[in-house]
């Protein structure tokens, strides 16, 4: 993360509400005091000392329930970080000692004891260590959620010819760091660090552990499992023959998206598969909306508002499901959602004849 003064950008915030014409929650809402705008000014007085004590409460829920997509930041005329000051909102608020969700001290248990953010013992992937050079990272979602787009992973992976092992993993740790866990994040992530070493390439399926692994861990060998996909397409090793009569509505990931700056792939990728038809919203890219999955616990209602938002538009256009490259978008839309929600690997999987039915998760 970049070295920024950040007293100094609570006060570069010229308050234009520019931030609520983007902001999911707020649109949700449409409450001031839940936009970047209004959770800038909470933070400024509670860094001051000028937030009244019977205001605390509020200003934990407030600073907590910001899904840290940086769509803010897309449209700031003043370029403020807002995620990063909201960050740092949150590790003053875990520093001091406030009261915080005891939800969230769950899921770090469940990181720190179990080793994903479910809490769960097992999963259905056996170790492979073949000494291979490259390491296929499935992430918590995909391993213990959504354990046929792991296999779909592995397929795709054996179709490109592509040597990997896969061992038993630890939770990127990720999600503790969105939440200011600063201790819990350093604990998790050094267990995590050791099992990623030593391999020249990380292929990683989840968005989330990407900007991880990349951004958090400062890994350069760490690659997302659609680049590798898009260049089997282009030598012609993944051959993309079998039709998909569909329209698609594709939902940019936030971490994929605004994070890692891949807008292009998975629309290069959808458009190499026959018979797909691609419709895209009035808020796509950098402006697309979020699945509101980073605040699911303990604000279901508000995610429940903010992926419903996305639902709706692609109803409105007419596509016959949804499309995203992420699990956890895939996880919070289909929660909201009565109609068909793809994963886009499934797609490709399906095209290249190396599955045979999609929906995978009807």
């Amino acid at each position: 993360m970049r070295e920024i003064d950040l007293e100094t950008e609570l006060v570069r915030c010229l308050r234009c509400g520019y931030c609520r014409a983007l902001c999911p929650v707020f649109e949700g809402l449409m409450n001031e005091s839940w936009n970047a705008r209004g959770r800038i000014l909470l933070i400024r007085a509670f860094k001051e000392g000028s937030l009244k004590p019977e205001w605390l409460k509020s200003y934990v829920e407030r600073i907590f329930a910001c899904t840290l997509c940086k769509a803010c930041e897309e449209i700031c005329p003043a370029g403020v970080p807002v995620t990063e000051l909201i960050l740092w909102g949150r590790k003053l608020v875990i520093r001091q000692g406030l009261e915080i969700y005891p939800e969230y001290e769950e899921l770090a248990k469940a990181i720190l004891e179990k080793g994903n953010i479910f809490g769960k013992e097992e999963d259905a992937f056996p170790v492979r260590e073949r000494r291979a050079k490259t390491l296929l990272y499935l992430g918590c979602t995909v391993r213990y959620q959504y354990e046929e787009f792991g296999r779909i992973a592995m397929a795709l992976l054996d179709a490109l010819h592509v040597e990997y092992d896969l061992k038993r993993e630890k939770c990127c740790a990720g999600f503790l760091e969105m939440l200011g866990m600063e201790e819990e994040f350093e604990r998790a992530s050094g267990e995590c660090s050791k099992i990623v070493e030593g391999y020249d390439e990380v292929i990683v399926v989840c968005p989330m552990c990407y900007h991880a692994f990349k951004d958090l861990y400062g890994m350069e060998n760490v690659v997302h499992l659609v680049e590798k996909v898009k260049e089997g397409i282009e030598k012609g090793v993944i051959k993309l023959e079998r039709e998909v009569n569909a329209t698609v509505f594709l939902h940019d990931s936030c971490h994929m998206g605004r994070y890692a700056k891949m807008f292009d792939l998975p629309r290069e990728i959808l458009s190499s598969i026959p018979g797909l038809r691609l419709i895209e919203g009035t808020r796509t890219r950098e402006r697309a909306r979020c699945c509101g999955g980073p605040i699911r616990v303990p604000f279901t209602e508000i995610r429940d508002k903010v992926a419903e938002a996305v639902v709706e538009e692609s109803e409105k256009l007419g596509a016959d499901g949804i499309v995203t490259e992420c699990p956890t978008c895939f996880h919070n839309i289909r929660a909201v959602s009565f109609g068909t929600v793809y994963d886009l690997l499934e797609l490709v999987a399906y095209s290249a004849r190396l599955i045979d039915r999609i929906p995978v998760y009807e």
